[in-house]
């Protein structure tokens, strides 16, 4: 996965759409279920492993934290301006937690890296070093080619713990496709949906014509009926 400007952004709205993951002062965000439920939720549309998506996030958090301190201990002539493409964005995710940010998020990345042992399986050092990183991405690498029986998984355990009990398999691949078409540049992903779309619209078509003639067959006994009753000018009283 490689994160940039437009993946970053992206992410950062996938987070906000799932309050169970991030706002503390959501009843969801006590409830280790669902917040383990969004954290896949994200790592499936993104494409990443939990334990990514977990560590992602946090480094987002701390990146706003340090700028969030720039700007409130700046003064006068020397105010801080940040630069930071995501900071707007995340600023005003956080703006809605009004506890202090900074001691609770010192907390939570402990609590958090711990979380994500449950839903991935577990890093070969319990710290975020160097090397460990490095073999995370190799994971990463190697669990992509078999994105799709993820997906399939993970979202039959949450239909479970939602005591859903409905299997929509076509739901699996549709998020199967969106996980796949993140990791291509814009210009592809455009052409795969302009070429999804020719063909949903052929398979319309195809639908509509036989619709048409089935309803065509049904009523061609009524036709044979009405000829045979039809008034014959040529009879005689």
């Amino acid at each position: 996965m490689e994160w940039n400007r437009e993946t970053i952004l992206h992410f950062i709205s996938l987070i906000k759409q799932r309050p169970a993951f991030w706002d503390f002062q959501s009843p969801e965000y006590k409830n280790k279920r669902k917040r383990h439920e969004a954290i896949e939720e994200v790592g499936l549309l993104m494409g990443v492993t939990p334990k990514e998506v977990n560590t992602k996030w946090i480094i987002l958090r701390n990146q706003y934290s340090r700028e969030k301190r720039k700007i409130t201990e700046s003064k006068g002539d020397s105010q801080y301006t940040t630069k930071w493409y995501a900071y707007k964005e995340m600023d005003a995710l956080m703006a809605r937690n009004k506890r202090q940010i900074s001691s609770f998020w010192m907390q939570e990345s402990k609590s958090e890296t711990e979380d994500s042992s449950c839903s991935s399986p577990p890093p070969p050092s319990p710290r975020l070093s160097g090397s460990a990183n490095q073999h995370s991405h190799t994971d990463c690498v190697t669990q992509s080619s078999s994105i799709y029986n993820k997906a399939i998984k993970t979202l039959k355990a949450i239909r479970e713990a939602k005591n859903d009990s409905t299997s929509d398999e076509l739901t699996n691949y549709g998020l199967y496709i969106a996980a796949h078409l993140r990791k291509l540049s814009p210009p592809l992903q455009s052409r795969a949906k302009y070429e999804i779309n020719k063909i949903l619209y052929a398979l319309d078509l195809e639908s509509l014509g036989e619709y048409s003639a089935a309803t065509l067959n049904a009523d061609s006994d009524d036709i044979i009926i009405t000829k045979e009753c039809k008034f014959d000018p040529l009879e005689k009283d």
